[in-house]
């Protein structure tokens, strides 16, 4: 994961990669595969959309299942704060605390189908802003809505490395809203195949976003923007294309059938420039100040993109630097973050 923000000067840089890539299954293992469900009802009645999420999945055979809210990641703390009203049916089911307050454990009869509801927020009101971790936190706007994985999905606490088969309906949006995620565009219903660590690390949006599907030596890259901006939609989309032809040759790597890059616009003074984005499975998100001008953002584009072979290709270097993060389940899936300054963060 990248984020910079730019204001008068520049400063200090986090870094972090992205995840491991989804395991390649046989039929065998696929049919093993346990299943997670996903409703996602978005209430478009007042000027704020109210986003209501329900999971299902089959509890443990031993009558105790655990879930996993979000936590700690990229910068950002307490991330479970914007999960509100959770509840757990079957009313038989018993909801209890742990000593890790993200961590809640489920008591039920053995086996048992349970249901999982809570409603996601945005803790701040107002459209995004400029500043480090700007996107990280759920967006829920008029216009669209938005969030990382790490923030907005409650999770069975399964292994992060066990791959599931997972389901995500979306109901009630409104007609004109597109959606788009880091496993597919423009699909109400979608399921994958992937660990749990994937799901997290992956974003997932609905709104008025503008597309661009790119064919980029026969694999499709989307790009998803909205906003108003001092370039063209198609400048745009033709600039990420040219810097994907150009690492993918480099790294004779075409190998992805499927990636997307989205770019939201941030509130900030006239004067100051905020770019920052974060890579994530099969994808990247960008978060720039609507007066930024397009030549700036090859720099943010180049490097997001070759998170995808650094270090997943070329390897890692371990270091003893403190780690910006606490999340159990990031610290398992991405490199740790590093705290540093300079171009070569």
């Amino acid at each position: 994961m990248k984020s910079r923000s730019i204001f008068a000067a520049a400063l200090p840089l986090l870094v972090c990669a992205t995840a491991v890539p989804a395991a390649q299954l046989n039929e065998t293992q696929r049919r093993d595969l346990r299943d997670v469900a996903y409703v996602v009802t978005v209430e478009k009645d007042a000027d704020i959309p109210r986003v209501h999420i329900e999971l299902v999945f089959e509890g443990d055979v031993d009558g105790e299942s655990g879930i996993y809210l979000p936590n700690s990641w990229g910068g950002q703390d307490r991330l479970d704060g914007a999960i509100r009203n959770l509840n757990v049916h079957p009313t038989s089911a018993r909801l209890v605390d742990t000593d890790t307050p993200h961590i809640k454990k489920i008591q039920h009869k053995p086996k048992a189908r349970l249901r999982i509801r809570y409603e996601l927020v945005q803790e701040t009101p107002g459209p995004a802003k400029a500043g480090r971790g700007a996107g990280y936190r759920p967006l829920l706007q008029p216009e669209y809505i938005h969030w990382i994985g790490h923030g907005g999905w409650v999770l069975p606490d399964w292994p992060d490395d066990e791959v599931a088969r997972i389901t995500v309906a979306w109901k009630g949006l409104p007609k004109s809203w597109t959606v788009v995620n880091s496993f597919g565009a423009s699909d109400v219903w979608q399921r994958v195949e992937a660990p749990v660590s994937d799901f997290s690390h992956a974003v997932f949006m609905a709104g008025d976003f503008r597309i661009r599907k790119l064919d980029i030596s026969g694999r499709t890259v989307v790009v998803a923007m909205r906003g108003a901006w001092k370039f063209t939609d198609d400048a745009y989309a033709d600039l990420v294309g040219r810097i994907f032809r150009v690492e993918r040759d480099f790294w004779s790597d075409h190998s992805r059938p499927y990636y997307l890059v989205s770019l939201i616009p941030l509130e900030g003074p006239p004067t100051a420039l905020s770019i920052g984005g974060t890579g994530l499975v099969d994808s990247f998100a960008t978060f720039v100040t609507t007066n930024t001008e397009l030549p700036q953002l090859r720099f943010l584009l180049a490097h997001e993109l070759f998170h995808e072979w650094n270090p997943q290709s070329l390897g890692k270097v371990e270091e003893p630097e403190r780690e910006c993060t606490g999340s159990r389940r990031a610290s398992r899936t991405i490199t740790p973050l590093r705290c540093c300054a300079g171009a070569g963060c």
